[in-house]
This record gives C-alpha cells, structure tokens and sequence, in this order.
C-alpha cells in the first residue's frame, strides 16, 4: 500500500514538474529578446553575414573543416568502442571498453570542435531566442554530463546504464558538417553575398521562416520535457536511463531537422533574389 502510494505521487509529481518546465519554456521564449537582424543571425538565415567578406569565409571555412576532421578522427574510435560493447560484450579488452577513455577523446571534441555550437546556443538563450543551435546544445550538454556522471558514480546507477560519448560526438561533428555545407554554399555566392543578405532579413519570407522555427524549437523542447516525463514513469528499467537518452533524441533530431531546413533556404536565396 505504502509503494502505491509513493508510486503514485511520483508520477503525479514528474506530471507536475513536466507541465512547469512546459510553462516556463513557453514564457521564456515567448518574450522578444532580439531585434530583427540579431534573430535573422541566430536562427540560421544571417548567421553568415560577419563572414561574407571572401577573406573571412575562407578563414572560416577552414577553422570549421579542421574543426570537423578532429571531431571525426576522435569520435569515429569511440562509435566503434561502443557498437562492439553493445552488440559484443566482452570481445574487447576492459582497458579498451573503459568510459574514461571515451572520455579522454570525446572531451576536446566537445570543448573545442564544438566551441561554436555551443557558443551560438548560449547567444541564442541570452537573447531568448529559440532556434537550432538551443536543441543541439542542450542535447550535447546533456550526453555528455550524463556519459562523465557514469564514469564518476557508474556503480550507483542502475544496471544496464551506458556512456553515450559517441552521441555527443556524432552530434557535433554532423553539425559542423552542416555549417561547412553553408559555408560551402556562401563561397560560392559570394559575388553576391551581401546583397542577398540584405535582401533576406528585409524580407516578409525571414519573418515566415523565423516564425515557424521559434514555433517548432517551442514544441520539440516541450516534447523532450514530455517524454521525458512519461519514459520516466512509464518506460522500461533503467527507467532514468532511457528518459534521458530519449529526451536528448528528441532535441538532437529535431536540431538536426533544423539544420537541413537551414541548408535548404540557404539553397533556394540565390533563386529567390535571380526573380
């Protein structure tokens, strides 16, 4: 009786929780942080402008693919770790499988390849403005605290709980993949880079556009507190675990969703501004 009970104000209380972090993400975006031109930037439309200049493209370009080469090189050993611990356990040596030392070569894909991600997700929270950059960094964030509380405290976690280091790596590496696509797409406007810009955040459609993703980064971060929320309740053992790991799904296919569409316009502004 008394487990009933106490199961029964659990999941009244993470209902509760879940519905005011749901509250709290709705008003905390919902409040005009930015002008127009800051918010063009942060949603993925401008956010090429301060290096239209052809000099500063290149040098970003660079930094951006030498960023993605460590990011690949590093993260490509621990996604091969991980498959074969979770589909082999016990083939590889323990020295081998050990959460440290995906540690040791996620670390600096995090803290330096991913410096800029996590950069513009912490530009777009001081300003309130919600776009892809705020779904991938929480998502990173939160995989790899997760993945280092498991190499600290594993023994006090349930059973069955894993590192997810190579979520975190995959994620950056993806995302700076996708800015080396834009940064691609720009070199070869360049010609007629700033015109477009100026044309872009003067135009009805980057309303439209900023609109629809504020409206769907709003939902996905809501959908990653539900499912949380309800996995935690509801889902299998270890029932934390996997609330996580699914919340932190959520953000990143949805920031990783947010980043195709980005490519997408960048694609379809040359068209746009030819008319």
């Amino acid at each position: 009786m008394h487990i009933s009970i106490f199961n029964i104000f659990q999941d009244g209380l993470a209902a509760v929780v879940a519905a005011v972090l749901t509250w709290f993400v709705i008003q905390f975006f919902h409040s005009d942080g930015a002008d127009a031109s800051t918010e063009a930037t942060l949603l993925g439309h401008g956010d090429m402008k301060a290096v239209s200049d052809p000099s500063k493209l290149r040098d970003y370009t660079k930094h951006t693919s030498r960023s993605l080469a460590i990011a690949a090189i590093l993260t490509v050993p621990v996604l091969v770790v991980s498959l074969f611990t979770r589909s082999a356990p016990g083939f590889l040596p323990s020295w081998l499988d050990s959460p440290w030392l995906q540690a040791i070569l996620i670390t600096p894909v995090m803290f330096y390849c991913g410096s800029s991600v996590l950069h513009e997700g912490w530009e777009a929270l001081k300003h309130r403005i919600p776009g892809r950059s705020v779904l991938i960094s929480l998502g990173i964030i939160a995989s790899y605290l997760y993945s280092m509380v498991l190499c600290i405290a594993g023994n006090q976690l349930p059973n069955g709980s894993h590192p997810y280091f190579e979520v975190t790596g995959i994620i950056i590496s993806l995302s700076l993949f996708v800015d080396r696509l834009k940064a691609g797409a720009l070199r070869l406007h360049s010609s007629t880079s700033q015109r477009r810009t100026a044309n872009v955040e003067a135009s009805t459609q980057l309303a439209h556009v900023a609109a629809f993703i504020r409206v769907f980064v709003i939902a996905s971060l809501c959908a990653a507190i539900w499912c949380f929320a309800i996995f935690l309740v509801f889902g299998p053992q270890p029932r934390l675990a996997n609330a996580l790991i699914i919340a932190i799904g959520v953000l990143l296919i949805t920031g990783l969703f947010l980043s195709a569409y980005s490519i997408w316009e960048l694609a379809r502004e040359p068209r746009t501004n030819q008319d």
